[in-house]
């Protein structure tokens, strides 16, 4: 098994794509971390690995330094590395961009640029002090 005994952190794992990664990892017995603003809906995620791999669900504002630090020393406190990063943290706007506020694209570069940027570096060292490890970024079409 690819992921077994791994530890696998999954920002927006909430709902949607980080979801859909998170339920074949968590089948292959890998220690899971997800992540997500949205708190119901990370109850709702993490009640379905029930019996797979430990699984740890982490509320999380991916755009709050301190939080973000604190959340990252609670896993390493409970599994002492990461193995595998999965950065999916997201936010989308659909409004023509002459009606969009410039404060929105801020907090959308906050959520999906500066935040797996802060949780990156913050977990570099612990990664690669191990020299092995992946860290994935993945992004959406959801702007065209």
């Amino acid at each position: 098994m690819r992921f077994r005994d791994s530890v696998v952190r999954i920002t927006r794992a909430s709902s949607g794509v980080g979801a859909e990664m998170a339920i074949p990892i968590a089948a292959e017995d890998a220690h899971l971390v997800v992540s997500s603003r949205d708190q119901d809906g990370l109850m709702r995620i993490g009640a379905k690995f029930n019996g797979a791999g430990e699984t740890m669900v982490l509320p999380l504002d991916i755009t709050d330094e301190e939080i973000l630090f604190a959340a990252v020393q609670r896993v390493l406190s409970r599994f002492n590395r990461v193995d595998i990063l999965i950065n999916k943290a997201g936010l989308a706007q659909r409004t023509p961009i002459s009606e969009t506020p410039l404060n929105v694209y801020r907090q959308i570069m906050d959520v999906i640029f500066f935040g797996p940027i802060m949780l990156t570096k913050t977990l570099l060292r612990k990664i690669s002090d191990r020299a092995a490890g992946q860290i994935v970024c993945v992004t959406s079409v959801a702007g065209k």
